[in-house]
């Protein structure tokens, strides 16, 4: 187990080595690197595997239903970018 702790932070950091060589150390790009990312029923399309990467959790409560997959994300995120223009336009009716 310790060996493989070891080999893990290795190429966590060799990946971040190789990537900022990429990014010539601009920083236009995210990157993070997470222990446990919650595994998504399936990706964009079925037959695809996806992970989301961050605190879901902490964000939101699935009240029921079946695992997150992707698609559901997107949906999640048109639906707070929704609820976030419309405080914007309640703060700041238009004349």
């Amino acid at each position: 187990m310790v060996c493989q702790r070891s080999v893990c932070r290795f190429f966590r950091h060799y990946d971040s080595a190789i990537f900022n060589y990429f990014d010539d150390r601009q920083g236009s790009h995210f990157r993070a690197a997470v222990d446990d990312p919650m595994h998504l029923r399936y990706g964009e399309n079925p037959h695809q595997a996806a992970k989301f990467y961050g605190k879901f959790d902490n964000m939101f409560d699935q009240l029921h239903g079946k695992e997150i997959s992707y698609n559901n994300l997107l949906d999640i995120d048109s639906a707070v970018n929704l609820i976030e223009i419309r405080r914007t336009d309640v703060r700041h009716p238009k004349t």
